[in-house]
């Protein structure tokens, strides 16, 4: 007896395979980051400006304290940096 793959609708579809035994199947594959501010409505920007006035200063500090996970798709941080003559 043959396993076949259903529509899952009752209308007695099966599915596809390719001649290397491949389900055929029309896919859309999005980033987590399009997902969550797409689809989940969950993402965020934080702008923020500082100049550093010492060598240690924190400019920026992010912890979650949530029990899921937080995405972070990209970083960028800029700094200006003080030119003596």
């Amino acid at each position: 007896m043959a396993l076949i793959i259903e529509d899952g609708q009752g209308r007695g579809y099966s599915v596809g395979v390719t001649k290397e035994n491949r389900i055929k199947s029309d896919c859309i594959t999005t980033t987590i980051e399009h997902h969550a501010n797409q689809d989940e409505g969950d993402a965020y920007a934080i702008p923020f400006s500082q100049s550093p006035t010492a060598a240690d200063d924190c400019i920026f500090y992010m912890k979650n304290t949530d029990d899921v996970d937080m995405v972070i798709e990209g970083v960028t941080v800029g700094a200006k940096v003080e030119t003596r003559s």
